[in-house]
């Protein structure tokens, strides 16, 4: 069963440019898989999404001012906590993805 109580909404925010490197692809890919393969049944309900925002187009602009984020940038936000799991990414979304799946899973448990 899924870690989410009723009520919670988790939101995974990834912002990148158009021009992307393989491990910007890598972070985006393995946290969206991570989110959907760790929490089905909540990601089917919309209890957590999953959110890759271009920082060039205007959706993406104004929901990175809203976070104060500047450049690639993964998030995890519930209610008023975030949490920033941008190095996390960067460090293992290619070279150790499953470390990279348990430090998202521990943040979500823990947010």
């Amino acid at each position: 069963s899924d870690a989410l109580s009723k009520g919670d909404k988790v939101a995974v925010y990834y912002f990148h440019y158009t021009k992307r490197c393989v491990t910007c692809k890598a972070v985006e890919e393995e946290s969206k898989k991570a989110v959907q393969d760790l929490y089905p049944e909540a990601y089917n309900k919309g209890m957590i999404a999953f959110h890759s925002l271009n920082l060039k187009e205007e959706k993406g602009k104004s929901t990175a001012e809203k976070f104060m984020v500047s450049g690639q940038t993964l998030l995890i936000v519930k209610d008023d906590k975030t949490v920033n799991l941008t190095n996390e990414g960067f460090m293992y979304a290619r070279s150790n993805p499953e470390k990279f799946r348990k430090a998202i899973q521990e943040t979500i448990g823990e947010i």
